[in-house]
């Protein structure tokens, strides 16, 4: 930016606060940056709830999936679930031969 575009932002700057002055508004016009506040960080010390407690996060358990309902899938549905499994099925045949060839070969 141009320092005198600068200076001209100063000036027009000053003249608004003169103004807000001028009409006894200091007092009730407060410039705040318009910005979130920061979140409380318990792990620096935050100062939210959870400060100085511990933080109880559920582990999940493995374990397989829930079934999905076979009943509500369509012919379509259900002959792209069966070359999903295929598939995976390949991919999976594929990985044992990996392995078993890198066991073979003493691996380290």
């Amino acid at each position: 930016m141009d320092p005198l575009e600068i200076r001209m932002l100063h000036r027009r700057i000053d003249l608004l606060e003169q103004i807000v002055e001028q009409a006894g508004l200091a007092d009730q016009v407060r410039f705040r940056p318009n910005a979130d506040p920061a979140p409380d960080d318990p792990v620096r010390g935050g100062f939210g709830p959870i400060a100085g407690g511990r933080i109880r996060v559920p582990i999940p358990r493995p374990g397989d999936p829930a079934p999905f309902d076979l009943s509500r899938l369509n012919k379509v549905q259900l002959q792209a679930a069966l070359h999903d499994l295929a598939a995976e099925r390949t991919r999976l045949e594929s990985m044992e031969s990996l392995i078993k060839q890198q066991m073979e070969l003493g691996g380290p």
